[in-house]
Parts: structure tokens; C-alpha cells; sequence
């Protein structure tokens, strides 16, 4: 009788989850062990893990964490903001416009838009309230 490996990792897997196994150890396991029983070329394990680890945007995304805790531990994207606001003045709509153009600001600097996320969106939210800039 030919059992579908599919099927035998879906049970090892809920089994597992059923042993309050975490998600992950519990992925891999069962993979590991479907690979291993049925003889699917455990020997490429290495080699594809560390391929698939060694991509360059996953190792990015931790350092614009990290430089958004810098900037805002070292006040250096207070005093960013700040200056854009005095070159804004107090128009309708100010903190928006404010927010956009220091995103501008980093997405030139770093060559990516979207890490301005990591280093002022836990800046800039809170002021929107506070600012005379409404």
C-alpha cells in the first residue's frame, strides 16, 4: 500500500502541534522526517538552508530597525522633523507634509522608501496631535 507523503507530513505535523511542538520546530520536523522515510534527498538540506539565509534584503530589514532605535534614542529624527517643520511653516496640513518630505529625505539617503517606516513612523504618528501644524 503507497501512502502519499503529503498525508504523513500533515499528520506528523498536527501531531506535533498537538504536543504544543511551536510552529516551526514542528515544520521542520516533520519535513526532515517525510525527507528521510521516503529517501527525497535529505542531503540538500544544507545547502538550500543556507542559500535561502543568505539573501541580502532579509539581513536588511533587522539594520533599518536597529538605525530607526538609533536615530530615535540619539533624538536625530526629532531634530530632522523639526527642521522640515521650520521649512514647512505653518501651513494646512503641515506634520503630513512634514512626514512626506523626511521620507523623501531617507528613501535618498538609504536608496530605499520604504525603511523610513522603521525609523519615523513610531516618531511622527504621536505629533500629528500635538502639532500646531494641523
Amino acid at each position: 500500500m503507497n501512502i502519499d507523503p503529503g498525508i504523513i507530513l500533515l499528520g506528523l505535523f498536527f501531531v506535533m502541534m498537538a504536543f504544543n511542538v511551536p510552529i516551526a520546530i514542528a515544520l521542520g520536523l516533520a519535513g526532515m522526517a517525510v525527507v528521510y522515510w521516503f529517501d527525497l534527498g535529505a542531503q540538500m538540506f544544507a545547502p538550500v538552508f543556507f542559500a535561502n539565509i543568505s539573501k541580502f534584503s532579509l539581513l536588511a530589514i533587522p539594520f533599518f530597525i536597529l538605525a530607526g532605535v538609533i536615530m530615535g534614542r540619539a533624538k536625530i529624527s526629532d531634530k530632522i522633523i523639526r527642521l522640515i517643520m521650520l521649512l514647512v511653516g505653518p501651513l494646512s496640513g503641515g506634520m503630513a507634509i512634514v512626514t512626506v518630505i523626511a521620507a523623501l529625505f531617507w528613501g535618498g539617503c538609504l536608496r530605499l522608501g520604504a525603511c523610513h517606516g522603521c525609523c519615523f513612523g513610531h516618531d511622527s504618528n504621536p505629533r500629528h496631535g500635538k502639532s500646531r501644524l494641523q
